[in-house]
């Protein structure tokens, strides 16, 4: 630490000194004066975003404070630096949703999925924070769906194509095929191998 002070007494704006200054002075508990460097540090160097960098060090001690807008706004400003980086845009979900803030909770978990498309964790957060936003939008969904199914089977009856319309809530599966059938299998039949790809 002492090594770092005597950099800054020459060298008012290295940014690694303030940094690593940051750094320890949060290890020893002296949150205001990690505080104080970080953001000294995020001034002077904004687009560092590696391991260890000011944004995450100052969000840890914001939240360990109780201090979540504070927090939050750190690691909103790492996310404008790091677009890649899949933990970060998701412990901001998870503080804007402690925050009760729904809205910006569900737009910091789209995000999230460009980075991590498959984590089933993000979407179920996603999901109950959408259905705080907006209650009824699984009933509004399913209503879209059997409208849509219906429109489109009125549709193909009257072309005299067939057509089955098939689904729950707004998830639906439409089947076309020649001719009647009764079945799966009897539609599998009867459009035959690669009866889809034409």
């Amino acid at each position: 630490k002492e090594a770092w002070l005597e950099i800054l007494k020459t060298q008012p704006n290295d940014f690694f000194a303030h940094l690593r200054l940051g750094a320890e002075y949060k290890k020893e508990g002296d949150a205001d004066r990690a505080l104080e460097h970080l953001k000294r540090a995020a001034e002077l160097f904004p687009f560092y975003s590696a391991s260890g960098n000011p944004y995450e060090f100052m969000a840890d001690i914001y939240e360990a404070r109780g201090q979540k807008e504070e927090a939050a706004a750190a690691l909103q400003a790492f996310t404008r630096v790091n677009e890649t980086n899949a933990d970060a845009p998701a412990r901001l979900a998870h503080l804007r949703l402690g925050m009760k803030d729904w809205k910006s909770a569900v737009e910091v978990l789209k995000q999230c999925f460009y980075a991590q498309p498959f984590d089933a964790s993000l979407h179920r957060l996603a999901g109950d924070a959408a259905i705080s936003v907006e209650p009824d939008v699984f009933e509004r969904l399913a209503r879209q769906g059997d409208r849509l199914r219906s429109g489109l089977a009125a549709r193909f009856r009257r072309a005299g194509l067939t057509m089955q319309a098939s689904g729950v809530g707004s998830m639906s599966s439409l089947q076309f095929f020649v001719g009647a059938a009764r079945n799966y299998r009897e539609f599998h039949l009867k459009s035959g191998p690669g009866y889809l790809q034409r």
